[in-house]
């Protein structure tokens, strides 16, 4: 189980990780964020205030997300003026001074939402690299599955059935009249495998330690404001996700640890379809011991049934492709693939495996 107790981080330490959040992950790809995380990143009070974040939370997505999510319910605030989710024609430039002055002001409000919130994105344009993975499972196990997602959030990655996929000329799944349509370039020399065709599911789960519901207001709130600021596209996305989520039937989340309910999902999955575990960015947020147990509780389920796992995950080395699809059977690894690197948020794909993994 992962450790819950408080550890405020000193402040020098918290600084390198603003800094490095606003050159690596922001820098071009998100201007606003990118000058937000670097101011932060030089500011004691903010970084007292970013301290509030639980282990194993990314301090500066949920420390951003708070402040965007008490700014939306303020769109005269000027600071709003400079959020391109907030506004038509967003200001370049010189929002650091009035977001620090902002969150001074609502010191009390951002430190109870930080403190208590987390970072639970459902960056539903990740299903365009999760797809090919489950789909390649699918095949392999040559009948419809069972999936299951840890660290689902909303669960809206949890239909990617139900969504439309565009990898460019000559290359798409799903219905052309699917109400979402996702676009994702390919890249590199690779191509997706051609006989890779659109999974049939016939059951699905979540796992979550505070499951949201697409459905409800201040659920959706919180999922809108975890999207950068930067990206209207991704926002428009996700509204178009939530609207598909609250016109079909709801999928269960289960509230836990995922250590702890993942074996009540493997062995109650239904007999006749295969186990797909996959998740996104969820062993980033556990201490290492956890990965490593969750890890290793993977390889001992498949003793009950085979079990298929798709994983998008950081690792060490970034060199490393990070998608990667591993069959566990009778309690032990009987294969595994790396199969693509992506963009974080399904910008991109770029297939490494191969034409088949069989």
């Amino acid at each position: 189980m992962p450790d819950r107790r408080r550890h405020v981080p000193a402040n020098g330490d918290l600084a390198a990780v603003f800094r490095d959040f606003a050159h690596r992950r922001c820098d071009r790809y998100a201007p606003l964020y990118a000058q937000l995380g670097a101011g932060i990143a030089g500011d004691p009070d903010l970084l007292t205030l970013a301290a509030n974040a639980a282990p194993g939370q990314s301090a500066p997505d949920l420390m951003l997300a708070a402040v965007h999510y008490l700014l939306a319910s303020e769109p005269g605030h000027p600071l709003a003026c400079h959020y391109p989710t907030l506004a038509d024609s967003p200001i370049s430039g010189g929002a650091f001074p009035l977001f620090r002055h902002f969150c001074m002001q609502r010191r009390s409000q951002l430190t109870q939402l930080i403190g208590t919130r987390y970072v639970q994105t459902n960056e539903v344009r990740r299903c365009c690299y999760l797809l090919p993975a489950v789909m390649l499972a699918a095949q392999l196990a040559g009948r419809p599955l069972a999936l299951i997602e840890p660290g689902t959030s909303a669960g809206l990655n949890l239909t990617l059935d139900s969504y439309a996929y565009d990898y460019g000329p000559g290359l798409s799944f799903g219905e052309p009249a699917a109400p979402l349509i996702l676009r994702c370039r390919l890249r590199g020399h690779q191509r997706l495998p051609p006989n890779l065709v659109m999974p049939r599911i016939g059951w699905r789960a979540g796992i979550d330690l505070h499951p949201l519901q697409p459905t409800d207001p201040a659920d959706a709130a919180w999922l809108r404001a975890l999207v950068w600021a930067d990206h209207r596209e991704r926002a428009a996305l996700l509204d178009s996700a939530l609207t598909v989520a609250a016109a079909a039937p709801a999928i269960p989340v289960h509230a836990g640890e995922a250590a702890e309910v993942l074996p009540r999902l493997v062995t109650t999955a239904p007999a006749e379809l295969a186990v797909c575990i996959f998740h996104t960015a969820f062993l980033a947020h556990l201490p290492r011991l956890d990965r490593q147990r969750f890890e290793h509780l993977i390889a001992v389920l498949s003793a009950v049934r085979p079990i298929y796992w798709v994983q998008a995950e950081p690792l060490p080395d970034p060199a490393d492709p990070r998608l990667r699809l591993t069959i566990c059977q009778d309690g032990q690894i009987t294969g595994r693939w790396p199969l693509g690197h992506y963009h974080p948020h399904g910008a991109w794909l770029e297939w490494l495996a191969g034409t088949s993994c069989g």
